[in-house]
């Protein structure tokens, strides 16, 4: 396993080499932070990706802001806090 850490933009980012013909093995998920609400900062962690391979752990990478989210006006908060109510 070969892991490289370059920036993208002043953000981290990362590669991993896997062994060839292990692809069809390679499972992903993305774990979010729950509720994500506004205001978010550039950079701000939002959650992870974690990377398997045939069930074993090769990696996870933060997921973060890839830009500042300001927050809603008023109806806007109101929408949201009712479709967070309902989990729409």
């Amino acid at each position: 396993m070969l892991f490289r850490d370059p920036t993208v933009d002043g953000l981290k980012t990362g590669h991993t080499d896997a062994a060839a013909g292990s692809s069809a093995k390679v499972k992903t998920q993305v774990v979010e932070a729950d509720p994500l609400v506004a205001p978010l900062t550039l950079g701000q962690p939002i959650g992870s990706l974690k990377i398997t391979i045939a069930d074993q752990a090769l990696t996870e990478v933060p997921l973060v802001a890839l830009g500042a989210v300001d927050s809603a006006g008023f109806v806007g908060c109101a929408w949201d806090a009712a479709r967070l109510k309902m989990k729409l």
